[in-house]
């Protein structure tokens, strides 16, 4: 079994209570984009918490009318990529015939997935120019944790 990142992780921001910076801790899921794949053909690349990608995988194709019942699989392996995971399923050979006929008939992305991505990898581009704003005229909030003027609150 391949080990996968962790479904969370835990964070300590800085965040603005009674008008005052202070220390937080919060639990934020993760995500890694999968790629769906029967036959060697990418259907869908989803972002998803990196548990249970079998029962992900399997829901999916159910849900997308893409098998009938999970037996329609003939193979499911996850492939540790990097960046991100592929679901990489065989299908039957009358599923498959039905998966293929189906596809051509897809015109485009249907929503809820990355549309137009076809891989990890293109999921995983680096953004060129992201660019923060804390609105606090170059003060970084977790400079002033715990400098909090009290009788402003």
């Amino acid at each position: 079994m391949i080990e996968f990142q962790h479904a969370s992780s835990e964070v300590s921001p800085v965040i603005w209570r009674d008008r005052c910076f202070l220390p937080g801790h919060r639990e934020i899921a993760e995500e890694s984009p999968v790629a769906l794949t029967y036959n060697g053909s990418t259907y869908a690349v989803m972002m998803a918490t990196p548990a249970d990608l079998e029962d992900f995988a399997v829901g999916f194709s159910l849900s997308e009318d893409i098998i009938d019942n999970p037996s329609d699989i003939d193979g499911l392996d996850l492939i540790a990529l990097d960046g991100g995971v592929e679901a990489r399923m065989w299908l039957k050979p009358f599923v498959s015939r039905r998966h293929l006929e189906r596809r051509r008939n897809i015109l485009g992305p249907t929503g809820g997935g990355l549309c137009g991505v076809e891989s990890v990898a293109a999921a995983m581009k680096p953004d060129p120019g992201h660019v923060e704003s804390t609105g606090l005229a170059g003060t970084a909030p977790q400079d002033t944790v715990g400098s909090c003027d009290r009788s402003l609150a």
